[in-house]
């Protein structure tokens, strides 16, 4: 079976079998207390889910470790978030395969975990790993309408009134932790793909997802933008991953192939990461790698339609977030479009963009 096939049958059996599965577990199980800090030896922050999910959740670090200090604190990954929690103060990354749960619930038993915290908003699987993982103390979210929360012993609500942040900050509270946690990548030392000399921007037109046409800008308008800011001394970098590589190329060949490249499906995370610590800019819709650019603190604009800045803008002082228009901003847990949704991103204007990154490249 394919893995596509997998994640497939995984989201059909989580939709169906997850609720009544755990209301099973909240007969089965009691309610523990959290277990004095200096007795806590392992952490596993459960992040299942999204690159930008995975950033936001490195926030948690700094604030565990101050609450627990001889603790080692875990990332529990998939194979497509793995190189982000890598490249952040997580003391190890464990991956799990999420389509095998028995395998899975097996390599998280070996961790012998102290506590377990579950970064999932609505997937019942993740609960039901962090469950039988048998860790002394479980955090989750009490996410509307999931029945997520029978599995933990702790489960603060995941509110759409507020960032993800907050709500990310919110499941380490129960442990007595400050709740004043950034999210934090460090950007490797790896050789540079940019010629040092050049003055780069860094454009990712490419969102992911349900109906990821919708929180792009029109191909167009990058072209317009590109070409302005390459009469303005700029090179331009396109990235992406493998899917975006063609669209990519026809970018770097409408803006000018003398002053633009595209590292889409050329580069891991971990280089497109360097990249981003090399450039003087970036101009992002909101997907994972907005989140880096916000983490890593390089200069922002953030071009946001049917997402809402204020749950899930970037976590930076260096970014300006443009957007939404009229009718956007409505999406909470990523899939609520609704039946004709508008085209919010065509509310933001070439010059809007250009007028925004000059104000970011001037200040100090």
């Amino acid at each position: 079976m394919s893995d596509n096939r997998g994640q497939k049958r995984l989201r059909v059996v989580d939709r169906y079998a997850g609720p009544p599965l755990l209301k099973v577990v909240s007969l089965l199980r009691r309610k523990r207390s959290v277990p004095d800090p200096a007795s806590v030896r392992s952490i596993a922050i459960m992040v299942l889910a999204a690159i930008g999910d995975t950033v936001i959740a490195t926030a948690l670090i700094a604030p565990l470790r101050r609450r627990f200090p001889n603790a080692s604190i875990i990332a529990v990954t998939t194979s497509a978030n793995r190189g982000i929690a890598e490249l952040s103060d997580f003391d190890s990354v464990v991956t799990i395969p999420v389509v095998q749960p028995s395998k899975a619930i097996k390599l998280l038993r070996e961790l012998q975990l102290d506590i377990a915290i579950d970064c999932g908003q609505w997937a019942r699987l993740s609960a039901i790993l962090t469950y039988a993982s048998k860790a002394r103390f479980t955090v989750g979210f009490r996410t509307e309408g999931q029945a997520r929360h029978f599995a933990f012993d702790a489960a603060p609500p995941h509110l759409a009134t507020r960032h993800e942040l907050d709500n990310f900050l919110a499941l380490i509270a129960p442990l007595g932790a400050e709740t004043n946690g950034r999210p934090s990548l460090n950007p490797p030392a790896n050789p540079p793909l940019l010629t040092p000399e050049r003055q780069w921007i860094a454009f990712h037109p490419w969102a992911a997802g349900v109906r990821c046409e919708l929180r792009e800008w029109a191909r167009e308008r990058w072209i317009s933008l590109g070409k302005a800011l390459v009469s303005r001394g700029y090179d331009i970098v396109i990235t992406g991953g493998p899917a975006d590589a063609v669209a990519s190329t026809e970018l770097v060949n409408a803006i000018d192939p003398e002053h633009a490249r595209t590292i889409a499906g050329r580069s891991s995370l971990r280089d497109s990461l360097a990249v981003l610590g090399d450039v003087k800019a970036v101009v992002s819709v909101n997907t994972g790698l907005m989140h880096m650019a916000a983490a890593v603190g390089v200069p922002l604009v953030a071009l946001h339609g049917p997402t809402n800045p204020l749950r899930w803008g970037p976590v930076s002082d260096r970014a300006i977030v443009l957007g939404p228009g009229p009718g956007g901003g409505y999406l909470n847990l990523g899939n609520e479009y609704p039946e004709n949704p508008p085209d919010t991103m065509a509310e933001i204007s070439v010059e809007d963009v250009e007028n925004a990154l000059l104000r970011l490249l001037a200040s100090p």
